[in-house]
């Protein structure tokens, strides 16, 4: 069975087409943290792959974890069957736990109070995998 067919690439949207199935495989890093960061991204789909890459002067590892998988996203033209292929235990906690938790208290915390978080702004950028039809991490 190919990976495709495992994650149900042949599922068909309510207009009757058939999604594209894409493995994003994502990568950040940093040299001392915070320090100089960079991210790396491919994007593969039916034999084809694409590669974004980028760097930010001063961040932290988890940013650049979160940033590689928000690049890899928006690159993505239409809508899709999606997954997502990262080392990072923050960034799939981000997006399977603590995000929806995040967007029904409105950021704030169990005091009220807007959660405070570096990574906030980044982690907004999420509200792509909820408009995911599909979406899968490991």
């Amino acid at each position: 069975m190919h990976k495709s067919e495992k994650y149900g690439a042949e599922r068909i949207s309510a207009r009757g087409k058939i999604k594209p199935f894409v493995e994003v495989f994502t990568d950040g890093a940093c040299s001392g943290n915070p320090g100089t960061g960079g991210y790396g991204v491919i994007l593969r789909t039916r034999g084809q792959e694409k590669e974004i890459s980028g760097y930010e002067p001063m961040s932290t590892n988890n940013r650049m974890e979160l940033t590689a998988i928000i690049r890899g996203l928006e690159a993505l033209k239409k809508p899709c069957r999606v997954l997502v292929v990262t080392d990072s235990n923050y960034a799939v906690k981000g997006m399977t736990q603590w995000l929806p938790k995040w967007l029904k208290t409105q950021w704030k915390n169990s005091q009220k109070k807007t959660k405070k978080t570096i990574n906030k702004d980044t982690s907004r950028g999420f509200h792509l995998v909820l408009e995911m039809d599909s979406r899968y991490f490991r």
